[in-house]
């Protein structure tokens, strides 16, 4: 981090890392409506521009969000983000004005570099280019082109909202996406340079691994109580609140509470429980198969909230169809509807003997203080808790320091 953003941090950026971005684009592809998408990226476009403009901060379309508006009259349909550009000198006031602005509109910073910072809203992100000037040329990070073209912005009318664009945006665009010839030149550089690439990157990783297996050891510990409460339902800047919004959401009040033990506060108080079950729940329809892998599907996770708050409601209960072999029940035609309430009520209450048993064989992965596998088990465990019933011990796999 340098000095820019140093004091400029933001400090409810989430740092998405590159595997959560990657979950993104596969969301995206996955989405039910491509046109539902495309007016949330049109809205999410049209509230950064127009917050930069009531400041009086140059703001124009950037990169392949800019070439779609001028060659096809629409944003890039398999584009999974987009892009704005802004002089470089506005970085701060962006952090320190514009930001604190743009987020009663729903939007959140999921990366924060000295050249970009990347904005969510409703499940698409775009990025914001601050673009420096230097020998000619304005740009940032590895691209730079002629600053002629952005000297003087000129007006474009897209999706009933008027945007700024560089001057001269189609010569420009044959800057930022040369011609077919100089593409397949570059191509071939590139091929020549892969297999090194891939080499020297297997190679990196393999002495990551080799020094995390010298200097690590895997242990499995029970879990105490206190622990257990302390334990985040997920971790603060984890994909899931965006792919798993509605099933966390009824959980944590919106994401408000998000330690297992506040949650146990938050649904036991003024008998919550019973009230979110009669009120709150929307049961996920699986009457068909969902395309797979599930664990990206949008339709599977956002066309109900039950999931998590089901295993709270009904418990420890045996049998329970794992995600892998959903789609396998439901195109046999099996009843009850898988994840309803029907089916948690088909099912066997565990005994006390059969959660410890499962709860041994089966230890939680929990990475800085959060659940990152075993989230079922741990809402079913809450709702043990909240029955009046004891705490069973947990165990937990964590990697620590060999010496």
């Amino acid at each position: 981090m340098n000095d820019l953003t140093q004091d400029n941090r933001i400090t409810d950026c989430l740092h998405w890392r590159p595997k959560d971005f990657a979950l993104l684009q596969s969301r995206i592809t996955t989405s039910e409506s491509r046109a539902a998408e495309l007016q949330i990226r049109e809205n999410n476009l049209r509230l950064i521009a127009g917050c930069f403009e009531q400041h009086g901060i140059p703001c124009w379309l950037q990169g392949k969000t800019l070439q779609g508006v001028i060659q096809e009259g629409c944003l890039p349909v398999d584009d999974h983000d987009d892009d704005l550009g802004t002089p470089a000198e506005f970085y701060g006031t962006f952090c320190q004005q514009l930001y604190p602005d743009l987020k009663p509109h729903g939007f959140q910073v999921i990366r924060q570099e000295p050249d970009m910072i990347s904005l969510l809203r409703d499940g698409r992100y775009v990025d914001i280019c601050f673009f420096s000037e230097r020998n000619g040329l304005s740009g940032y990070g590895s691209k730079w082109f002629p600053v002629a073209h952005f000297q003087k912005l000129e007006n474009i009318e897209f999706a009933g909202n008027v945007f700024k664009v560089p001057t001269n945006a189609e010569t420009l665009l044959t800057v930022m996406y040369p011609p077919e010839r100089q593409v397949l030149a570059r191509s071939r550089d590139q091929r020549r340079r892969g297999p090194l690439k891939k080499i020297k990157r297997k190679i990196k990783n393999l002495r990551r691994r080799m020094k995390e297996l010298l200097l690590t050891k895997t242990v499995v510990r029970p879990l105490s109580y206190e622990e257990f409460l302390a334990l985040k339902i997920e971790a603060d800047n984890s994909i899931n609140w965006v792919l798993r919004q509605p099933h966390l959401d009824i959980l944590t009040d919106g994401g408000r509470w998000r330690t297992v033990g506040s949650i146990i506060d938050y649904l036991k108080g003024e008998d919550r429980l019973a009230q979110i079950r009669q009120h709150g729940v929307v049961e996920t329809p699986t009457a068909k198969p969902f395309a797979e892998p599930l664990n990206l599907n949008e339709i599977f996770w956002k066309k109900g909230n039950n999931f998590f708050f089901y295993c709270v409601f009904y418990g420890f209960r045996m049998g329970v169809i794992p995600y892998e072999r959903a789609n396998q029940y439901i195109g046999e035609g099996r009843q009850p509807m898988l994840y309803s309430a029907s089916y948690y009520e088909a099912l066997k209450i565990m005994s006390e003997d059969d959660i410890r048993a499962l709860l041994a064989q089966a230890p939680l992965l929990c990475e800085a203080g959060a659940v990152v596998h075993g989230k079922h088990r741990v809402c079913a465990m809450m709702g043990r808790i909240l029955s009046g019933q004891a705490y069973l011990p947990f165990q937990i796999k964590e990697q620590v320091r060999r010496f």
